[in-house]
Order: C-alpha cells, then sequence, then structure tokens
C-alpha cells in the first residue's frame, strides 16, 4: 500500500470492493440455522427446488408448479377460481367480521367455520374488547356461513380451529385464539351504519327453530366459556372448554403434523411444538424476517405443510408511509397483501420476492374482478384426500380504492368489513 495519492484512491477502491463483497456474502450466508435467506432468483431458471418457492420442482431449468401455484416466475402465486359471489361470512346478517378458520365434519357432513365477529353491532375498531368468535356452518366451502351461535365471548379474536383424532375415532376440535374470552362484557354501539344494523345472535343456552311454508331452519347457540388462549370441545357444536394456555402467542397460526405433533407459529416468526394440546409447549426455532424480500410489515402468520412435507407461512404484508400506500389500486403499495416464507425442515426458511397473491377477488359474471382495499387474516382448507388447498379465507375490507390519508391497511377502520372465501383453482 503506497503513499502516493494514486496509491491511496487503490487502497480505498480495495476496501471497498472488500466491504461490498463482505456485505454480499452476509446477505446470501450469515445468521442461525433459522434465518430466512431471500430467494433472489426470479427469472424463471431454477438449479433446485428451492428457485421454485417450494411450490413445484425443478426440472431440466424449469419449475414445474405443484397445485395449486403458478407463475411466470417460480411457482411464486396462488392460482384463483372465480367464487360464485363475494361472500363468506358477514352479508347474512350484515354484521363485522375479521377472518375465519373453516374444518368439515363427516359426522354432520357440513363446513364448519370459527370466526371473529364484532358484537353489538359494532366495528371493526372494537375488536380490542368487543371481538367474539362465532361458530356457523355451510353446506359447501364457498358458502355463505350461516351462524349457529357465539362459542367464545370477549375477548376472543383471530380464531384458527384443528381437528385431532382421538383414539376413539371421534375429532377433538382444538380451537386457538387471542384473548383470554373471559369478560363477558359486550358494549353496544349505536351506529347507524348500513352494516350495523342488523341484529345480533346473543348467546345463550337455547336452541330455536323457526318454520315457514317453504323451509325449516335450526339455529342453535351456546353458553360461552372462558379463562384461556385456547379451547377444546369434541364437537364443533361445543361446549368449548380452557385448556392449558399457550406461551406468549399473539396470532397463533397452529397446524397438526401428520406425526401427530402440534406445531403453531407465534407472535409472527416463533415456531412451537407440543406433543399433546396441554403441553407443555417447546421453541423450535425463530423465522428471521430482518430482511425479507419482499419489504413490508408482516403479520398474521398462517402456517401448513403441503403434501411434499415443505413448510410454508403464509403472512398478511402491508405498507403504512409514502403515498402509493393510500392507493389501492394493484400495481401501488396500498395493494401489497401477502408474503411468503418457505421451509424444507421449518428450520432454515426463505422468503419470496414476490406477493401470493394480491387485493383483488375473482367473481363470477363480473367483468372485473372485486377489489378490496385490504385482505388480512389468512387461513387455508385443503383436499382431505390430497392435502392440496382448496381455499383461502381472508378478512377484507371491501369497496375502497383509496381512504387518503389513511393507508389501504387501515380503511377498515372506516368501511364495511367481511369475511371473503376465494376458491384455488386446480389448474
Amino acid at each position: 500500500l503506497g503513499r502516493s495519492r494514486g496509491g491511496v484512491v487503490v487502497q480505498q477502491l480495495c476496501l471497498i470492493a472488500i466491504a461490498h463483497l463482505a456485505i454480499s456474502l452476509c446477505l446470501l450466508w450469515c445468521g442461525s440455522a433459522a434465518a430466512a435467506v431471500v430467494d433472489q432468483r426470479n427469472d424463471g431458471s431454477c438449479s433446485t427446488n428451492w428457485d421454485c418457492t417450494l411450490n413445484g420442482k425443478c426440472v431440466s431449468g424449469k419449475c414445474q408448479c405443484f397445485k395449486p401455484w403458478h407463475g411466470t416466475l417460480n411457482c411464486e402465486a396462488l392460482v384463483f377460481g372465480e367464487a360464485p359471489a363475494v361472500r363468506g361470512y358477514g352479508m347474512y346478517p350484515n354484521v363485522t367480521s375479521w377472518g375465519g378458520s373453516v374444518a368439515y365434519w363427516d359426522q354432520d357432513r357440513l363446513y364448519h367455520m370459527f370466526v371473529a365477529e364484532m358484537a353489538g353491532h359494532c366495528p371493526l375498531s372494537t375488536w380490542g374488547y368487543n371481538s367474539v368468535v362465532v361458530h356457523a356452518v355451510a353446506e359447501t366451502p364457498e358458502g355463505p356461513f350461516v351462524a349457529k351461535g357465539t362459542v367464545l365471548t370477549t375477548e376472543a379474536h383471530n380464531p384458527a380451529i384443528i381437528t385431532q383424532q382421538q383414539s376413539d375415532g371421534t375429532l377433538l376440535w382444538i380451537l386457538f385464539h387471542i384473548g383470554n374470552a373471559d369478560s363477558g362484557v359486550i358494549k353496544n354501539c349505536s351506529s347507524t351504519a348500513a352494516q350495523h344494523t342488523q341484529p345480533y345472535i346473543v348467546p345463550t343456552t337455547t336452541t330455536t327453530t323457526t318454520t315457514t311454508t317453504t323451509t325449516t331452519t335450526t339455529t342453535t347457540t351456546h353458553a360461552v366459556t372462558a379463562g384461556s388462549t385456547l379451547h377444546v370441545a369434541k364437537t364443533p357444536y361445543g361446549p368449548f372448554v380452557p385448556a392449558s394456555p399457550l406461551p406468549s402467542c399473539n396470532n397463533p397460526a397452529p397446524w397438526l403434523h401428520s406425526n401427530g405433533t402440534i406445531y403453531v407459529v407465534c407472535d409472527g416468526f416463533e415456531l412451537y411444538r407440543t406433543e399433546h394440546y396441554m403441553g407443555p409447549w417447546i421453541h423450535v426455532t425463530s423465522i428471521n424476517a430482518n430482511s425479507p424480500c419482499l419489504p413490508g410489515n408482516y403479520e398474521d402468520p398462517y402456517l401448513f405443510i403441503d403434501p411434499q412435507g415443505n413448510w410454508h407461512v403464509l403472512y398478511h404484508v402491508y405498507h403504512v408511509n409514502g403515498i402509493n400506500s393510500t392507493i389501492c389500486i394493484p400495481g401501488n403499495k396500498g395493494a401489497v397483501v401477502s408474503g411468503h416464507f418457505f421451509s424444507q425442515d421449518g428450520h432454515s426458511w426463505r422468503s419470496a420476492c414476490v406477493s401470493p397473491y394480491n387485493n383483488t377477488i375473482p367473481v363470477r359474471n363480473q367483468a372485473k374482478p372485486q377489489l378490496v382495499s385490504t385482505r388480512e387474516r389468512p387461513k387455508m382448507l385443503f383436499d382431505r384426500t390430497t392435502g392440496v388447498p382448496t381455499h383461502l379465507y381472508n378478512g377484507v375490507c371491501g369497496g375502497a380504492t383509496t381512504c387518503p390519508p389513511t393507508p389501504c391497511v387501515n380503511c377498515k377502520y372506516d368501511y364495511w368489513d367481511f369475511t371473503n372465501v376465494s376458491p384455488l383453482a386446480w389448474h
């Protein structure tokens, strides 16, 4: 390293080059085994299955996508079919709901949804104290789902249901949620907005039957139970009784492994496991999301394992800064609503560079897809034989293409919110 001016310049250039090389290597390799390495390949080519976001296999340098994934790049996007209508739960009656989890029960051949509903005709802004979990049913996964009653009183939110077969052949219904469901105090909101004018189903222990000349409808409501962030029942109709609470776990995302182990993602990025729903819960790993390939704020995880044994977590992703965050039309920051992390073993994770879905919903007999301001709380339903995902459920805010100065993610506090179901296409 000489002392001349030219030598100093050379020295500086060398140091800069070394620094850039170190940063590049660190971005690829630094961190623990649980670090989320970003998936940088997005040109349609592949050398391993990782390059196909583990949603396909790499064959002769090209990705062959598994159902229901596709993409012009690397199997990065979900394929949607056309919904028969914009529906799910919250339309009939017209109430505010925010995401639901669905499971099928072969005893009555119905699909059972556990959905967060704002009690007392209240808007979503009351979710922190006025949310209850309602049990609703439908004959098809697309619904519409009809409320049967309240299974968890305030405060209970973001429900996620799994079912586990017991030694006697019956199913145990295990309901994860946030809030302890131990208040029972319901605020009655005096709103004149159209979405809050329908009566709320008050939790009771009675059964009522309404008969007309053409149809018979039975509505069962339930006594509420309390005391935990985890409740269990022997049937989807309850009663749900409290079990040992989870560790600190915001927005739990449970999954029942084929070997019987229960996994759950807590607080966005902490993975736990247990051999029994009563615990103990053992920390498995942390999904490092400090530098995801797709920028944004990540929340609302949804964990699942695909038929090939690969691990996936879908997220709600959003932006709150920048002028584009107030424009909800695709192509702007405000339209970013989802992200995807994936792993082969649940320990080493990567992040996708492209959202798996956006804020548009294909609807039958509509020339254009239905635009929603935000699309959050992702949950999936799976084919009972193949394990392939068939439907995506979200809490959505409908209608507004912009609500300045509020970013699109917060339009939900000013407009009608409901739980939407979208069928996935088996191409």
